[in-house]
């Protein structure tokens, strides 16, 4: 409970929000004889090296190669669903499938799914751009209105809670795939998730000042060499005056302000379980480059949030009769993305992009990745700050572990987030339904932790 208090998902693989009940850990078989269980860990996530190809298409060829056989191995069923957005992930997912399938001579009724903000959110082209590839793939095309109605009333239904807390943008992510995904007999989704993880350059280390600092002259070189043909771009050179002249008032990464301790943690509660302490150990643990240039991605398929994205596809906590697969995550597929130069193949997705230019639309290849223009999740849900606070205050399963009043009056920046965010106010508020949820459905002796 503190962990979700703290970071909003639990950072302790074999524990639970149920201090009575572990979790066998991910990577780890249980074994168990006589009186005695055994905990052994049977998968290392590797660190790979950089390889190189004399010829730019040796490394598309690879790729091509091991992802059919990541996607053929999944098409067991005729009947298919794909999630897909208007970016390059999941559109060369449906590309490789429908390849897979016609290579194999198997009959596949691929259908592809995407959600799209119409009310909240009038700059979503998602569902534009998906249109685009799935005409171009020949796939029949559904889209769902994701801020139909606002979701409000809903989020506290006893039937949409998970065995243990989530945070709120899978709950809201659960109501909102709910009703498009059981109106068929399609069960079998394939999800592109794992290729931002592989992909990340979310942080310092992509340009050329960084990879002439953290690689060979010989391997650098080459790999600026490459740039120019065919991934036809000249990397950042890392000297910080574009990022500077477009945000003034943004501070450098190195010169960010150390995160604080919430302060509307239940201080007893925090002094109770050493949360500080924790605290402060987690900040220290903060991502090293100790993967070369990759270490943002390695940290972000290890990470405890990820586990929390997959358990909740699983039908226990998603409550929907569906098997999700996960190609980009397929070891074979890790295994070719992480041998990648991060120049030119990483930076802007331009390996995925030369992968797909024969067989997707050139401006679903060329499209850079955006965002809306405005954060829809508020909208959807329906309710504003007083509306959560307010929502807040009438549930006294809170109290052991927040304090309302620092929640609602203190502005200062505290912890990951201000005192206030939309974000830490939907998560508290699904930690509440959760914990109501507990109370009333069971009179078991488990208890929380």
């Amino acid at each position: 409970m503190g962990d979700f208090l703290l970071f909003r998902a639990n950072h302790d693989p074999d524990t639970t929000a149920f201090a009575d009940i572990q979790r066998v850990p991910a990577a780890h078989s249980l074994q168990a004889r006589d009186l005695f269980v055994r905990v052994r860990r049977y998968y290392t996530f590797p660190v790979r090296t950089k390889v190189h190809h004399r010829r730019a298409s040796d490394y598309v060829d690879h790729f091509r190669e091991v992802m059919d056989l990541a996607v053929g191995d999944r098409l067991r069923t005729k009947k298919m669903t794909i999630l897909m957005s208007g970016g390059l992930d999941s559109t060369a997912l449906a590309a490789t499938a429908v390849d897979a399938a016609a290579a194999r001579g198997r009959s596949l009724d691929l259908q592809a799914l995407t959600g799209v903000f119409t009310r909240v959110a009038r700059d979503d082209r998602e569902g534009r751009f998906a249109a685009i590839a799935a005409t171009a793939l020949g796939i029949p095309h559904r889209q769902y209105v994701a801020d139909a109605a606002p979701l409000r009333e809903s989020w506290g239904r006893p039937d949409l809670q998970g065995p243990e807390p989530l945070f709120y943008l899978i709950t809201i992510a659960a109501m909102t795939l709910r009703q498009p995904l059981v109106t068929d007999d399609r069960r079998v989704v394939l999800f592109g998730h794992g290729a931002d993880l592989a992909f990340n350059t979310d942080v310092r280390g992509y340009s050329v000042r960084d990879l002439l600092a953290r690689t060979a002259m010989g391997d650098a070189l080459l790999d600026l060499a490459h740039s120019v043909r065919p991934a036809r771009q000249i990397p950042p050179l890392g000297t910080g005056v574009r990022h500077a002249m477009r945000n003034p008032r943004s501070p450098r990464r190195d010169d960010a302000a150390p995160l604080r301790f919430p302060a509307w943690v239940n201080e007893d509660f925090a002094r109770r379980l050493n949360l500080r302490d924790r605290w402060e150990d987690e900040q220290r643990a903060l991502p090293a480059p100790t993967h070369n240039l990759r270490y943002a991605t390695y940290d972000g398929f290890l990470s405890p949030y990820e586990m929390a994205v997959h358990e909740w596809y699983d039908p226990s906590v998603s409550h929907l009769p569906m098997e999700v697969w996960f190609p980009y995550l397929d070891l074979r597929v890790v295994d070719v993305l992480l041998s990648l130069p991060v120049v030119p193949w990483i930076i802007k997705k331009a390996f995925l992009r030369v992968a797909m230019r024969d067989r997707l639309p050139d401006e679903v290849v060329r499209r850079p990745k955006t965002s809306m223009s405005v954060q829809p999740f508020p909208a959807v849900i329906g309710a504003g700050q007083q509306d959560i606070l307010r929502a807040l205050g009438a549930m006294p399963q809170l109290e052991p572990y927040i304090n309302l009043d620092q929640l609602a009056h203190n502005p200062a920046p505290a912890g990951i987030m201000p005192a206030w965010t939309f974000p830490a106010g939907v998560s508290l508020a699904s930690l509440g339904n959760w914990l109501r949820s507990v109370e009333t459905s069971a009179t078991g002796e488990s208890r929380v932790g």
